[in-house]
């Protein structure tokens, strides 16, 4: 899988290398400096280039290296700035929550809650119960899972958002139960989440990391159950 991150700082450490490249080449004769002797012999003029010292050549290339190293730092620094200024105004698009979308997903998790919830009703023993609780710990956690991502918003107009899609006795008809949730549906399929948490609850075990499991998960659903009881 591509990371976009990744490759947008390898093209923009590029852009800046080869930006400081060409910003040093044309610097370059204004930084370095050549000695020249004029020679008039015969009536003809003769400029010599006069070879420059080691210690010229070395004072020359390490001014090109300070100052490529100064030309890349500026570039650099610019592009973090012009970076942090577009995240801060940039406007992030709000994903608009589809009904339809949401309809098909609250149907996934009622068909997957019930089948659960039969299977552990069909248990004939509480050993038996208990064994099926701990084997399907995996599934009720992907439900859990599931709801929150679709029906959990921590911030106020993601709750809103929600809420707006969900029938109400004042405004509602019946006519709208194909297109729009219920919020009875709702608390309904987290009762029934609810009671094969506290059958969990009632298994006699010390397995610490079972527990952990249950009650993390019933924390999430609570969370999830009170966005719509305080539905207005």
């Amino acid at each position: 899988m591509l990371n976009i991150k990744n490759i947008e700082t390898k093209i923009w450490t590029a852009t800046t290398a080869i930006c400081s490249s060409i910003l040093t080449s044309i610097l370059s004769d204004s930084i370095t400096t050549s000695d020249f002797i004029v020679i008039e012999e015969n009536n003809q003029i003769i400029i010599q280039n006069i070879p420059s010292s080691f210690l010229d050549l070395a004072l020359n290339y390490s001014k090109l290296l300070l100052f490529f190293f100064i030309i890349w730092m500026i570039l650099y620094s610019f592009r973090y700035v012009i970076e942090r200024i577009y995240r801060k105004l940039r406007v992030r698009s709000i994903p608009q929550i589809k009904k339809q979308k949401l309809i098909l997903i609250l149907d996934e998790l009622k068909k997957r809650t019930t089948l659960l919830y039969q299977g552990l009703e069909n248990q004939p023993n509480d050993l038996c119960r208990e064994y099926y609780i701990k084997m399907n710990m995996r599934e009720l956690c992907s439900i859990t899972l599931l709801f929150r991502k679709y029906f959990f918003k921590p911030d106020t107009k993601g709750q809103n958002a929600l809420k707006n899609i969900c029938r109400d006795s004042n405004t509602s008809s019946f006519i709208s139960l194909t297109d729009r949730i219920s919020p009875y549906e709702l608390e309904s399929i987290l009762a029934l989440l609810h009671l094969i948490i506290n059958e969990a609850k009632k298994v006699e075990t010390t397995d610490a990391l079972f527990q952990k499991d249950y009650a993390e998960i019933e924390q999430i659903l609570g969370q999830i159950q009170n966005i719509f009881q305080n539905k207005p």
